[in-house]
């Protein structure tokens, strides 16, 4: 598991081709989140766990909220390719539904803003986002993204929340496919993405809840704007499409101890304001 700051994004390099792990599977912690006495709010207080099934064809992704109901949309933004997608949700305008207002932050003439990045650094451009409500809501799925005046976000797969009947339910599961991500054809010991969450209320107000860190002039409302300082990142980071050719030309590098280490690095969260 790992949080990264904008400022120590590194492209991985040769090596990762052929290194034989075990599915990967990784939890991460909102930033009150406390086993014993749940506080702060439904994701700030919570737990998201995101595991490979056992086919290796897709993820199984159980939240588990904090001290407060899960009564909005919890929001999973995905880097599934470095060097594209989009920098912030500003051009977005598909404000169809719960989820796609969830992903577009656009509620009415009002529009809160998330900024993937700190200010001054380009590295997370979100390709698709994943949006989890109670089940009863009947929104819950995965979207390609899609940006402009007439972009609506593309629907990749529904997911069924179980048992997610009531707000005050304490989990809430589901899963998605590789191929929900556009990485069905990358090789398993391969793939990964990097990660940003928000939360949106019942009152389709932004709020400053994540499992991620967001710089100190963040603001929630619905004509919030946040700023995220960090992201995280499973399995293995996204490279461009170009190192991912030449990973395939040269895959036959012998890999080193240290190559086998970004696979199974440990968490850890880095602030920057």
């Amino acid at each position: 598991m790992n949080s990264r700051s904008f400022g120590q994004y590194s492209a991985v390099l040769l090596g990762a081709l052929f290194v034989a792990v075990n599915s990967p599977a990784a939890l991460y912690y909102g930033p009150l989140y406390n086993p014993d006495t749940p506080a702060g709010g439904a994701v700030s207080g919570g737990m998201l766990s995101i595991a490979e099934n056992p086919g290796r064809t897709g993820l199984d992704i159980i939240f588990t909220r904090g001290g407060q109901q899960f009564d909005g949309a919890l929001v999973i933004y995905f880097d599934t390719v470095a060097q594209q997608g989009f920098q912030n949700t500003s051009g977005f305008t598909d404000d169809s539904g719960l989820a796609q207002r969830a992903i577009s932050g656009l509620i009415g003439s009002q529009r809160s803003v998330a900024n993937f990045n700190a200010p001054g650094n380009t590295v997370f451009g979100a390709e698709y986002a994943l949006v989890l409500t109670m089940q009863g809501y009947n929104s819950s799925g995965i979207y390609q993204l899609v940006n402009g005046p007439d972009g609506t976000h593309v629907l990749q797969r529904t997911v069924t929340i179980s048992p997610g009947n009531a707000y005050s339910d304490a989990s809430f599961s589901g899963n998605i496919y590789w191929s929900n991500l556009g990485l069905s054809s990358t090789p398993a010991n391969q793939r990964g993405f990097r990660f940003v969450t928000t939360y949106f209320n019942y009152m389709n107000s932004r709020t400053l809840e994540s499992f991620e860190h967001l710089t100190s002039d963040s603001y929630a409302g619905q004509a919030g704007q946040i700023w995220f300082s960090d992201y995280h990142v499973f399995g293995v980071e996204p490279v461009p499409e170009m190192t991912n050719a030449a990973l395939c030309v040269f895959g036959a590098v012998v890999v080193g101890g240290g190559m086998v280490s970004r696979l199974l690095r440990h968490r850890r969260r880095i602030h920057q304001a």
